[in-house]
């Protein structure tokens, strides 16, 4: 059966804690959302914190901004367990036409790495644009003690700004934190 409703009870039934959010809420795909969004979303009704795990390269730090085909990583520390349900990533290329960063988002957890993607993407295929973040067709659970690391590749020449060489680049995953 068709859900158009995100949050509706696995069972069909109506249930006053659910809150429902029609699919075209989000402004990612416009009418095409139906297609990218799951029928059913496993997001607890209540008790989850929003948190951003920011990954930054030269925004925060001038000197960690990439150079011209450069790469880098960072690991941030999960310290309350997460739901992560989107991410959206922004840039300092001007070239024309931009270009942007690779990335892929990778979680450690007991020894053992998982990607997020099956390879490194394109910002403008599914980081969103800064304003409109990606919604993950299921949201991903990442668990206290683990780790999230962003490798980020610049792709960039950056010709469009010639008073530098270099780009900024931060990869935000959003998620539900709690206990």
């Amino acid at each position: 059966m068709w859900n158009p409703w995100v949050g509706q009870d696995p069972n069909g039934k109506d249930d006053p804690r659910l809150v429902r959010i029609s699919p075209f809420f989000f402004s990612q795909h416009g009418l095409r959302n139906i297609f990218y969004i799951p029928k059913l979303r496993d997001l607890p009704s209540t008790g989850l914190d929003l948190k951003v795990l920011v990954f930054d390269f030269g925004f925060d730090i001038p000197a960690n901004s990439l150079g011209p085909k450069a790469t880098a990583k960072r690991t941030l520390a999960i310290e309350r367990p997460i739901l992560i349900w989107g991410c959206t990533g922004v840039t300092s290329d001007l070239s024309n036409p931009a270009v942007g960063f690779n990335f892929q988002i990778l979680h450690n957890h007991g020894g053992s790495q998982r990607q997020f993607f099956n390879k490194h993407v394109n910002n403008g295929e599914i980081a969103g644009d800064g304003h409109r973040p990606m919604i993950f067709r299921m949201p991903y659970m990442v668990i206290k003690g683990d780790e999230v690391t962003c490798e980020v590749k610049n792709v960039s020449n950056n010709a469009a700004n010639p008073g530098s060489t270099n780009s900024n680049v931060q990869v935000c995953l959003f998620g539900g934190e709690f206990d």
